[in-house]
């Protein structure tokens, strides 16, 4: 029987359920999309601020906090013109509320704009949408298919709709990697989200970030990269239509590296049948603790990649999940089952470090 927490979330989010349809499709090693892109210093500002701890700089930051509006009857017709807005090297909290409806647009908040806040309508939580539709159909690598990306440091959203709307990855396609959100700076929160694509919907890239309460959608591999992550009381949800890939495809490339997933207390469901993860690079580290695993999940639990077999070195690990997906018997037997103290380090705060910045911003 599904927890009352359970439920609340499942229930809470059924008006979201968007009825993609895909299988298996084929995901490119960008080995360099995991490199660093960001260029701090760009214009050659002060940035004394990146030296001070989490805590002290985002105390400062909200201190002096700007309110952007975007909307059509707003100063700023678009989400781009207010990022825009926000100066080179900021220091403030620029805390940008977006009015409902649609905005078309492929946006990046470059390294140099730390400490904005996006915030869509509380009382419509999903209908503030941000959608593009780009893919890796026209010889463009993943790591430039996103519809927004973020690349600077202390980024907040909440009640905000990330979609890449490009042609859904059926089985065996080339070309179907579509990113609906990029994250590759430090200490970024999402809260009462909606991230929705198809095959790499979520290139949770490098840095500590929290996702909370969002619902995350996709087929192939739709939770990636090398981040230090925790997901807590989401929805994780399967579009595919019979196979899929996997719903994670950490990338964490050698043993002393800061980086992987933590799956806490939520509901993964859907359409089809997919693996909680499979490494994508040799040292990938995903955990799953206390979530209600549907049917959609194979029994095997986890896979490895046919070219990175990484059995022997991965980290894949389980503890107190339930539900008709989470029979512990029938997984392959190179994962680990951890103890209760085992998986505290991973359904709290501080596996981000969170205790640091969140809740701060």
């Amino acid at each position: 029987m599904l927890k009352p927490y359970l439920l609340f979330l499942l229930f809470g989010f059924l008006i979201l359920s968007v009825h993609y349809r895909g299988c298996l499709g084929r995901r490119e090693d960008d080995d360099d999309d995991d490199d660093n892109h960001d260029d701090r210093d760009n214009d050659g500002g002060d940035d004394d601020d990146t030296e001070l701890p989490p805590r002290e700089a985002l105390s400062r930051a909200n201190s002096d906090k700007v309110k952007l509006y975007v909307g059509p009857d707003e100063e700023y017709k678009t989400i781009t013109e207010a990022i825009n807005a926000v100066p080179l090297q900021n220091k403030q909290r620029y805390i940008i509320n977006v009015a409902a409806g649609v905005y078309r647009e492929k946006i990046i908040i470059p390294a140099t704009k730390d400490f904005i806040t996006l915030v869509g309508n509380p009382d419509a939580k999903f209908s503030t949408v941000i959608v593009f539709n780009g893919n890796t159909n026209n010889s463009v690598k993943t790591f430039n298919t996103s519809t927004f990306a973020v690349e600077a440091n202390f980024f907040v959203a909440q009640y905000i709709t990330f979609k890449n709307d490009a042609p859904f990855a059926y089985s065996g396609a080339v070309g179907g990697q579509a990113v609906a959100l990029r994250v590759s700076g430090e200490y970024a929160a999402f809260y009462d989200c909606f991230i929705t694509s198809s095959q790499d919907t979520l290139y949770d890239q490098k840095g500590r970030h929290y996702y909370k309460r969002s619902y995350i959608q996709g087929n192939v591999d739709f939770i990636f990269g090398q981040g230090r992550a925790l997901f807590e009381d989401c929805l994780i949800i399967s579009n595919a239509r019979s196979k899929s890939g996997s719903i994670t495809a950490q990338s964490k490339f050698n043993a002393t590296l800061d980086s992987g997933y933590s799956i806490y207390n939520s509901y993964i469901g859907g359409t089809g049948l997919v693996h909680l993860g499979r490494p994508w690079k040799e040292y990938a580290s995903v955990v799953f603790v206390n979530n209600y695993l549907d049917e959609v999940v194979n029994p095997t639990g986890w896979d490895q990649w046919a070219y990175n077999p990484a059995a022997g070195t991965a980290f894949f690990a389980e503890h107190g999940n339930f539900g008709p997906g989470a029979d512990s018997t029938r997984r392959v037997n190179w994962i680990k089952q951890l103890t209760s103290d085992q998986a505290y380090e991973y359904s709290d705060i501080k596996f981000i470090d969170g205790q640091d910045w969140l809740y701060l911003e």
